[in-house]
């Protein structure tokens, strides 16, 4: 359990995901609400770094679920802190320099948030299965 429930990173990430699809403006748009969005994409960042704790925790599982679990985390996260600091304009000089051109193109972006809602429905639907 991190917070309330085992699932909610699931749950978060498919809002996340829904959000950033937003952001690319395909089917929705979303308004521009910086430091709302920063702050969400920061709990994102905060439950994505408690699920990699809570991984480690339930090593009990099949290991190669574990495996993409943690890589599907560090993917997410560093996605979740370039927007992070995206909305909240500071940059991480690697990090920023290679994901930075990827959001400002709307294309990526919708692809972003596509990533975001089927990883996380399919950890969400999975995962429970590994034990």
């Amino acid at each position: 359990m991190k917070f309330a429930f085992e699932s909610e990173d699931c749950i978060y990430g498919i809002i996340i995901g829904m959000l950033v699809i937003g952001f690319s403006g395909k089917y929705f748009n979303v308004p521009n609400i910086p430091y709302l969005w920063g702050a969400l994409f920061a709990v994102a960042v905060i439950l994505t770094i408690l699920d990699i704790f809570h991984t480690f925790t339930d090593l009990g599982r099949h290991p190669i679920a574990l495996i993409l679990v943690l890589l599907n985390n560090l993917i997410d996260g560093a996605l979740q802190i370039a927007y992070m600091g995206k909305f909240f304009k500071f940059s991480i000089p690697k990090l920023s320099a290679f994901i930075n051109p990827y959001l400002a193109n709307n294309t990526y972006v919708f692809y972003i948030g596509v990533f975001f809602v089927v990883t996380s429905f399919i950890w969400l639907i999975v995962w429970p299965m590994t034990e």
